[in-house]
């Protein structure tokens, strides 16, 4: 799995297995290593800084708490800054979460799409742009998630390559069928992953 807050997940599954081997699980470190560098398809785990399509970059990610926003604002920033790059975000929430908190974490220089997904604990898509104008953040809404992606594709050509999910029912539905142990491409959103990637010509030259 990718994103920098992995590190600190990998620190909790290291003293995990410390006390596992304290306790007397025979446990090979040939063994934990294969279960880490294949986690997503033992698992079907999806939505971990995952990249699910190329120019543009589609990057799907289950952030939902602040701490894990402001991973992830980091990450934005490097490419950001690095690459001068734009940030698409397509996003939405559930309203059990810290949205105030969630929204404050989110940079502010990315354009979004704000969105929900169908499920009963979904904020309005509505509800959800109002809290995020206060924070300082600018977008537009869609009722669903296909057509908050399907704008944002619109809005990316070949070279401005940055456009993240959010929220794990958003990247469920967005990679797969709703249920995140289901992997094949089925759920409408599969058909705009599947079209090829728009490469530039100065790029496919070079391939």
């Amino acid at each position: 799995m990718s994103g920098a807050y992995q590190f600190e997940n990998m620190f909790t599954i290291l003293k995990a297995l410390a006390t596992l081997t304290r306790l007397n699980y025979n446990i090979r470190s040939q063994d934990y290593r294969a279960g880490l560098a294949n986690v997503c398809q033992l698992t079907g785990l999806m939505g971990r800084w995952q990249k699910v399509h190329s120019y543009p970059d589609i990057i799907c990610d289950t952030g939902h708490n602040v701490d894990g926003i402001e991973y992830i604002h980091v990450q934005l920033n490097a490419i950001h800054k690095t690459f001068d790059q734009e940030i698409h975000i397509v996003f939405g929430m559930v309203n059990d979460k810290d949205i105030r908190g969630v929204l404050r974490a989110l940079p502010k220089y990315a354009t979004y799409y704000f969105t929900k997904a169908s499920v009963k604990r979904a904020l309005p898509e509505n509800e959800l742009l109002a809290l995020a104008e206060e924070a300082g953040l600018k977008g537009t809404t869609y009722p669903t998630v296909v057509e908050a992606v399907q704008a944002a594709k619109k809005e990316l050509p070949p070279q401005r390559p940055y456009l993240r999910g959010r929220q794990q029912f958003h990247c469920r539905r967005f990679v797969s069928e709703p249920r995140y142990t289901r992997s094949p491409l089925t759920h409408p959103l599969a058909e705009l992953l599947r079209q090829p990637p728009n490469v530039p010509e100065k790029l496919r030259r070079n391939m």
